[in-house]
């Protein structure tokens, strides 16, 4: 038997990234449903809430956006000095998981604070989380331009998508 080829492509690395994307957002997805479905409804509690719950979620929350934007920014500066196409685009992928688990992981404490409270206010943290983590659904486009990719990888970049 045949070892599968190993060969880097562009069209299998977009594929295999928008499926690891959307297997993100589905979980958050999910959590949040059953939540929302665990707790019947939402209502705006504010007099309700603990002390670190009303200040602690939208800060994290805040926090997981800051932090997920200069930990790519950081990756990315290392991957843009690597010579091959392969090596950037893997690069790429690791700081992008990065920054995507830096938005996820408080959209999941957002609803479990709404999960134990009831309080819609974390549903919105969690729904903002959401849309900041589809706003940054993998594209070509986003990749040459994250990665400043030099037109002879962008050609091959190109190329191997058709």
């Amino acid at each position: 038997m045949e070892p599968a080829s190993s060969e880097f492509s562009p069209k299998g690395f977009f594929r295999t990234h928008r499926i690891i994307h959307l297997a993100l957002l589905a979980g958050l997805t999910i959590f949040g449903l059953v939540q929302f479905n665990r707790v019947g409804g939402a209502e705006m509690a504010w007099g309700q809430m603990d002390y670190l719950f009303p200040y602690g979620i939208p800060l994290l929350a805040m926090g997981g956006i800051l932090a997920g934007s200069v930990v790519f920014r950081q990756q990315l500066s290392a991957v843009t000095k690597l010579e091959t196409l392969q090596a950037r685009m893997n690069g790429y992928l690791s700081a992008c998981l990065t920054r995507y688990a830096l938005l996820e992981a408080p959209g999941f404490l957002a609803l479990s604070a709404y999960g134990t409270s009831g309080n819609a206010a974390y549903l919105g943290v969690a729904l903002a989380l959401w849309i900041a983590l589809l706003l940054l659904y993998p594209t070509p486009e986003r990749a040459v331009r994250d990665l400043q990719l030099p037109p002879p990888m962008q050609e091959a970049l190109r190329k191997g998508l058709k």
